[in-house]
């Protein structure tokens, strides 16, 4: 009998031990399985420009961190698919030379570089005020053209429409220039918009007060033809995630916190934006990172949330009224809304993922 009972008790704290390691390898499937992150694809446009490399390099840095929450506080990563690039705040073979710098500074020469449009859909051209300096990144770049060894042969309008195609549903777009590779883009494909998973934009004067003039953002004023092209192809469906001029001045920091604290992160990025904005820590008493903050947007929707719904327009043609933006706060036009505004910075949290991200060492 005391055998029998011993293989008795030994057969019940196998049973037990089995139950035991199949019910924890079910509680941690389950974890990973709740926790697992949706996975954000995204395609930044960009005028390089050192505001634009800051906004670059959260989001490479973010991706190999696998740091991203959504509104709501659940996981959501980002993966930077490729970069094209327009002209804005210096010519486009800068701004392309330019992201080539900012890939290479971040060790990511894998992500593919299309370069887009050089002037804006109609006249007049563009002209430059070289905030950031004529090359648009503080003049520290050796001179002459980038290599086009390292740039794609597609041109950037050509290389949205087909990757918007290839990852139908899944693309996320960040436009942090002027709108004019994505008006190209949608006049090739009329479908392209509203193969985007999402759509983000840097740009315009959500209450009237421009960085150009009166009402007028420069992102927008650069080419308010492509503007008034894409914001009308948005579908009612999905509206764009639009931050203004307004609330990146909201979020508007003194330059001596971006030089004496980011600035002295002592990182391969900071050592890298310290000389990209090196123009403009010389002159200006405060430092606004309007691209920086979009892309704080996308990597953790709190640092600066959505709010209203509302119908955006840029008008269109010559005269004073020129790349001004119309934004019907109070729903007058009974239009559909093609805009959701990104409001409302929590600017000490925006510091904190700044740090995180681009004052961590091995950034």
């Amino acid at each position: 009998m005391s055998t029998v009972r011993c293989r008795a008790r030994w057969l019940t704290a196998a049973v037990v031990a089995v139950w035991a390691v199949c019910l924890t390898t079910l509680a941690v499937l389950a974890s990973v399985l709740v926790e697992a992150p949706d996975v954000r694809v995204l395609v930044i446009d960009t005028d390089a420009g050192a505001d634009d490399a800051v906004a670059i390099l959260e989001l490479l840095r973010a991706e190999e961190m696998h740091i991203g929450r959504d509104w709501t506080g659940r996981r959501r990563e980002t993966r930077v698919l490729a970069i094209t690039c327009v002209f804005g705040n210096t010519g486009v073979e800068n701004v392309t030379k330019n992201v080539l710098a900012t890939l290479e500074t971040a060790g990511r020469q894998d992500v593919p570089v299309y370069t887009g449009a050089g002037v804006a859909l109609l006249p007049p051209k563009p002209t430059y005020d070289f905030y950031f300096g004529e090359d648009g990144f503080g003049d520290f770049l050796p001179p002459g053209p980038p290599d086009v060894n390292k740039v794609q042969p597609e041109h950037a309008a050509a290389a949205l429409v087909r990757l918007a195609r290839e990852h139908k549903g899944q693309l996320s777009l960040l436009c942090i220039g002027p709108l004019t590779n994505i008006a190209l883009a949608v006049r090739l494909d009329a479908a392209f918009l509203d193969n985007l998973r999402d759509l983000f934009i840097l740009g315009g004067a959500a209450h009237g007060n421009g960085n150009y003039k009166p009402g007028a953002e420069f992102n927008m004023y650069s080419d308010p033809d492509a503007a008034m092209i894409v914001l009308d192809a948005v579908p009612t469906d999905k509206p764009a995630f639009l931050l203004s001029w307004e609330t990146a001045l909201d979020a508007e920091l003194p330059v001596a916190w971006r030089r004496d604290v980011l600035g002295a992160a002592g990182t391969a990025d900071v050592a890298f934006l310290n000389r990209a904005e090196g123009v403009l820590l010389a002159t200006l008493p405060t430092w606004n990172s309007a691209d920086g903050l979009l892309a704080a947007h996308i990597l953790d929707a709190r640092v600066c949330p959505p709010g209203k719904a509302v119908r955006v327009d840029v008008l269109s043609g010559q005269g004073p009224g020129r790349g001004v933006s119309l934004v019907d706060h109070s729903n007058t036009t009974r239009l559909p809304a093609n805009a959701v505004l990104v409001e409302k910075p929590d600017v000490a949290a925006f510091q904190r993922l700044l740090l995180r991200l681009l004052g961590s060492k091995g950034s």
